[in-house]
């Protein structure tokens, strides 16, 4: 049996002659679908397959713009963090601000390893500072790698408030604060958040 054959024969089978009780066939037999237990005329079961088929369309649709409209802000948030760091640059010195080091600023390919967040811009952390123009610490990246050691957490806070530095450093911490969403506060670390408080009285 050939392929098509096949195909229309399994077709014809899936429909059977019933009594139908839609407004169109009032009682009369036709051709139709059984659904479940509901017996569902050929016309209106082809009619909501359209509503279904339109329907599924519709939420294509929704999830295309969806999902458009995220890529598009994700394209205008990379490119105004692009644009952030660009402007830091222009403040860094050429000089860590913790162990007095060579920092990338100089280096077109690599000076955004020398500009660390404070307040860290991943989306589970404090995206609402992420582009804050004091949210940052000018570190070096190769020689003493003081920007990997605070991702390591070899430098934490409780070091860098030991350190000659932290006065520019918690001044900055100060100028950030008042602008994170009170959501993200929870990510503060707890050490941190008491020095904070600690000012505000």
């Amino acid at each position: 049996m050939s392929i098509a054959r096949f195909k229309f024969i399994f077709m014809i089978a899936r429909f059977k002659i019933a009594v139908c009780n839609c407004p169109l066939h009032m009682g009369k037999e036709t051709e139709g679908r059984k659904i479940g237990k509901e017996f569902i005329c050929l016309q209106n079961y082809q009619s909501m397959k359209a509503k279904q088929y339109s329907k599924k369309q519709r939420e294509k649709v929704q999830v295309r713009s969806l999902v458009k409209n995220q890529d598009k802000d994700t394209t205008d948030y990379l490119g105004a963090l692009d644009t952030w760091f660009k402007e830091r640059r222009k403040q860094l010195t050429g000089k860590c601000s913790l162990c007095g080091g060579r920092t990338e600023k100089y280096n077109d390919k690599t000076y955004k390893a020398s500009i660390h967040h404070l307040f860290e811009k991943r989306k589970n952390m404090f995206p609402s500072v992420s582009l804050d123009k004091n949210n940052f610490l000018e570190v070096c990246h190769f020689g003493n790698s003081c920007h990997t050691n605070i991702h390591n957490g070899r430098i934490t806070w409780q070091l860098l408030k030991d350190s000659a530095e932290w006065e520019m450093i918690f001044n900055k911490v100060m100028k950030v604060f008042p602008n994170i969403n009170p959501d993200e506060h929870k990510n503060i670390p707890d050490f941190l958040m008491n020095e904070i408080q600690s000012h505000l009285v």
